[in-house]
């Protein structure tokens, strides 16, 4: 299997979660408060989103945007992925909200030790 290119990866994302949000991109644009052309060139690949546009898309879209990054950067995790898609689509609660919190903290410093680390 290829590398995925991140950008590519996180577009499809970006579109997907609008779709599964019921949101044409007029109406995601108007909770950006962005042009509706804006939205077409991120998901047409003609624009890179910044990471605050990618928080703010996923916001907007009822998505928790620490997931959209574990989705769009764990490519090689299938099983990962698919149980991450499971919470996207219900995200958790309360107690379950926080444990999914800190199991994504532990694997991030997992994925990007420290300096000391390396």
């Amino acid at each position: 299997m290829g590398d995925v290119d991140f950008n590519d990866d996180m577009r499809d994302r970006l579109r997907a979660l609008r779709r599964r949000a019921g949101l044409t991109q007029a109406a995601l644009s108007e909770r950006l408060a962005c042009s509706p052309k804006r939205v077409a060139n991120v998901e047409g690949g003609r624009r890179r989103p910044s990471l605050e546009l990618v928080a703010s898309w996923a916001t907007a879209c009822g998505y928790r945007p620490e997931l959209v990054f574990v989705l769009a950067t764990e490519p090689q995790c299938s099983p990962l992925q698919e149980r991450l898609r499971a919470l996207a689509d219900e995200p958790p609660t309360g107690r379950a909200a926080d444990a999914l919190v800190q199991q994504l903290d532990a694997w991030a410093k997992l994925a990007m030790p420290d300096e000391g680390d390396r």
